[in-house]
């Protein structure tokens, strides 16, 4: 997983190494769009979905640059937004890696842990697991969860606050995990691109709700 090695450095080399590992060229020999007046993270995210139209999401969204708009309320760029229309992602406009804010329907924004870059790249590790093979246990005792995330590599970022405040995401080969912790217990989703990549979580005493479907 070379593009995990690289995120320290480089985040937009690794977001566009993990999403070319991860999906195949879907629309071979796409012409990217010239995005200006963008950051450069979302300039390279809509490079990359030029082949690949679904790393935009498929659960949740980035919009695409026509829709790209600005808040009236609070001044930011509305540039992502939740499945069901419960929040926008914002950032501030004229930064080069901007804060990113989360804003609810007629809530209080709330930033996230990470500035731009990184949370793109935490956006398409969630979005990742839309479409694949999947596994699920939405009530796990951390000391089971701790089974599953202790034998994978954590991705080195902030906490991102969705679907929980404290969501975190590992990987392995062909493997994305995430774990929302609820109160008590703890959320674990996976999706892997292969059913041979599940193989560090079979051997875990997880109760898991979805395996491999």
């Amino acid at each position: 997983m070379a593009w995990l090695d690289l995120l320290a450095v480089d985040r937009i080399g690794a977001m566009r190494a993990f999403l070319t590992a991860w999906y195949p060229e879907s629309v071979p020999g796409a012409v990217a769009p010239v995005v200006t007046g963008v950051p450069a993270a979302l300039a390279a995210l809509y490079a990359i979905a030029a082949g690949r139209p679904e790393v935009l999401g498929t659960q949740n969204e980035v919009l695409v640059p026509d829709k790209l708009r600005t808040d009236p309320a609070e001044g930011l760029v509305v540039f992502a937004g939740e499945n069901q229309g419960n929040f926008w992602w914002m950032f501030e406009p004229d930064e080069d890696d901007p804060t990113v804010w989360r804003v609810p329907s007629g809530g209080t924004p709330e930033a996230e842990g990470e500035p731009l870059s990184g949370f793109l790249v935490q956006f398409c590790l969630f979005e990742a697991l839309s479409g694949t093979l999947t596994a699920g246990s939405s009530m796990t005792p951390p000391e089971q969860a701790r089974q599953v995330t202790s034998v994978l590599r954590e991705v080195p970022l902030a906490p991102w606050s969705w679907p929980a405040e404290q969501t975190r995401f590992f990987v392995a080969p062909d493997l994305v995990v995430y774990a929302g912790t609820f109160d008590d217990t703890v959320e674990l989703v996976a999706g892997a691109r292969t059913p041979a990549a599940f193989a560090p979580l079979k051997a875990t005493d997880v109760p898991w709700e979805v395996f491999g479907e």
